[in-house]
């Protein structure tokens, strides 16, 4: 799976490294055994594993988004094993994945937001810039990043996000169209 689909399948480097990761948690867990053997009972006891006794290298439980993530991943394999006829019964299929609790948007209160401005005050220029356009456009980090002057129109007082910059250990610095075709905005 990991060869064929991820690796050779032209999916983004920040994903590849971000399966790497996961895979680093569930092998240990999972991969002592033939994917035929493995049940829908023993991936509900792995994502109970994640929610109750596996901590992350800086002692934290797991967020129900990594949870979830673990989840994906192990229906992505389970998934392409099916497609590949290497299993006749898909165990993914007997779990629910994880639910998500909707939080609200965090966002800053006009006082926190005062206080942030006048702290950039003190800050360089292009992290002024920077700091202001992801705070008061809602950019995000990569698609700042990404962003050229030929993207600005004066005139009009917009800008278009059309590109988006990642950064893995195995790939350095990518500049990408951003993941969605939604996210290539005005």
């Amino acid at each position: 799976w990991m060869p064929l689909r991820v690796i050779g399948g032209g999916l983004r480097p920040s994903t590849i490294s971000m399966y790497n990761f996961l895979l680093k948690v569930i092998l240990p867990k999972l991969g002592d055994r033939k994917i035929t053997e493995i049940t829908g009972i023993d991936i509900m006891k792995y994502l109970q594993y994640l929610r109750d006794e596996y901590r992350a290298p800086d002692g934290r439980t797991l967020s129900e988004k990594s949870v979830k993530h673990h989840f994906n991943i192990l229906r992505n394999i389970f998934n392409y094993a099916e497609k590949q006829e290497v299993i006749q019964k898909n165990p993914i299929k007997k779990v629910d994945p994880p639910k998500l609790t909707k939080r609200p948007v965090d966002a800053l209160t006009q006082k926190q937001a005062q206080i942030f401005f006048r702290a950039l005050s003190g800050c360089k220029l292009e992290y002024r810039c920077m700091m202001l356009l992801m705070a008061t456009a809602g950019i995000r980090r990569g698609e700042c990043l990404g962003l050229q002057w030929r993207d600005f129109n004066f005139e009009e007082n917009t800008f278009h996000i059309e590109r988006n910059v990642t950064y893995t250990k195995m790939s350095g610095i990518v500049v990408a169209a951003p993941k969605t075709p939604c996210s290539n905005r005005t």
